[in-house]
């Protein structure tokens, strides 16, 4: 079978983008030995023709760890999701090389994919078709989207931002919140949250200095306050990163963690919107 040149679906900074993604989520490592929990990646790697050895080597120490810990968070969201709210959807913003919805028992839930219509072409070269699966081909950041949700009115939704608030600035991603409190009442949102320190730490691991760009963006400090953004947001609660009991850690994947959770450097996210009868 021959190769998927995956360079010809986007500009080529996203596409590093999401080969790096699909290469955390599918190589063998001690945090992911043999692959094992994510078999749609691992099978999707073979299929792309692609230099990994690059991706391989811009890797910094502990951000495997660090990813695979994130994708249990998020799963376990959806897990808990789908398992109150079995004819839900769940709506994967940015979903870029996401392999979420092959991962766990997901019930009856409708899943969606939003995301720019060449993302969504690769996604359909590397992954099997599913059922219950429905594409939005949008930047997520062009509203239209929502619009479009082919789900019927009023039923349970939850999304899931998987690193998407962390590369947007403050403000962008505080507008997203709100914005989507205000039109989908009763919605809950899942997503991953860095601190400041976090990524002045990986900027000097990988002996860059922090731009001023940098602290511009949305962070974990910034989380608490969402709830005073709109009276729609009924609640946000966080919960630290946790390792898969799963997979085997290095020393110093297990190091790397164990400073995360204490530091509080990496969160999972929920939050929760006011359905209109409750809405003030």
């Amino acid at each position: 079978m021959s190769k998927i040149d995956v360079t010809r679906f986007v500009d080529a900074g996203r596409t590093a983008m999401l080969m790096k993604a699909l290469w955390l989520a599918g190589s063998p490592c001690s945090a992911n030995a043999g692959a094992a929990y994510d078999r749609q990646a691992s099978r999707a790697l073979g299929l792309a023709d692609y230099d990994f050895g690059k991706v391989a080597s811009s890797v910094l120490w502990g951000e495997r760890a660090l990813f695979w810990c994130r994708q249990k968070a998020l799963d376990g969201a959806v897990a808990r999701f789908a398992a109150n709210h079995p004819g839900g959807a769940v709506v994967n913003l940015c979903c870029g090389l996401s392999t979420a919805e092959f991962r766990g028992d997901h019930g009856s839930c409708q899943w969606i994919d939003v995301d720019e219509a060449g993302v969504l072409a690769l996604r359909r070269e590397l992954f099997p078709p599913l059922e219950r699966h429905a594409f939005l081909a949008h930047s997520f950041l062009d509203l239209w989207w929502m619009d479009e949700l082919p789900c019927p009115k009023g039923s349970p939704i939850l999304f899931v931002a998987d690193g998407v608030l962390s590369r947007m600035t403050s403000g962008l991603a505080k507008a997203l919140v709100v914005l989507l409190a205000e039109r989908f009442p009763g919605a809950k949102l899942c997503f991953d949250a860095a601190s400041v320190q976090l990524g002045m730490a990986q900027a000097l691991v990988s002996g860059q200095r922090a731009s001023a760009e940098a602290r511009r963006m949305f962070c974990a400090e910034q989380t608490e306050a969402l709830q005073s953004l709109s009276s729609r947001i009924a609640g946000v609660s966080s919960r630290p990163l946790a390792p898969s009991p799963r997979c085997s850690y290095s020393f110093g994947e297990k190091v790397c963690m164990a400073l995360v959770r204490r530091l509080g450097l990496m969160k999972c996210i929920d939050v929760d919107f006011k359905c209109n009868e409750q809405s003030t």
